[in-house]
Formats: C-alpha cells, structure tokens, sequence
C-alpha cells in the first residue's frame, strides 16, 4: 500500500500524518506523491506509524513500480567503449 492510498483509506490529511510523526508536512507530501524516496530511518517511521500497512520496502523500492517488471538499463554508447563513459561522467 502506497502512503497516499493510505492516507485516502483513512480520511487523514498529510499534514496531521506529518504532526502525527514530527515531520515537515512538505516531506511528507513529496513522499506520499512519490516526489521523492524517504530516508530509511524516515521509511521506517512511516511504517511503524502506519502499524506496517505502508512497508519501508515499498516506498523504497518503489513497492508496485518495483512489481511491474518496470527495469531500467544503462545506455553504452555504439562504439561500446566503457573507458570513454567513465571519462565523460568523471569530467
């Protein structure tokens, strides 16, 4: 469960989820619209708040993103020299 589907079940605004645990209500809106992944000590805030409905695993892997098999590949350039990607991303 996502924490805005959360939210939504439980008819709780962001900013009293965010009073609720002592965090900014900014924070706490980027991560419910996925603006944004939060600390692992934050994730497990949320997650002990929630009585581990929302799960530190899902918002930080991306919890139904991560189940779509959605994955993401490194583009090599044609000539397929690993040495000259280095060079430009150190650069």
């Amino acid at each position: 469960m996502t924490l805005l589907d959360y939210l939504k079940e439980r008819q709780e605004r962001v900013g009293h989820f965010a009073g609720r645990i002592g965090e900014p209500v900014s924070t706490i809106q980027k991560i419910a619209y996925r603006q944004r992944q939060p600390s692992l000590p934050l994730a497990v805030k949320i997650e002990r708040a929630t009585d581990g409905l929302v799960t530190a695993a899902d918002m930080l892997l991306g919890g139904d993103d991560h189940e779509s098999g959605d994955t993401i590949s490194p583009t090599v350039p044609s000539s397929g020299n690993v040495n000259q990607i280095s060079a430009s991303v150190l650069a």
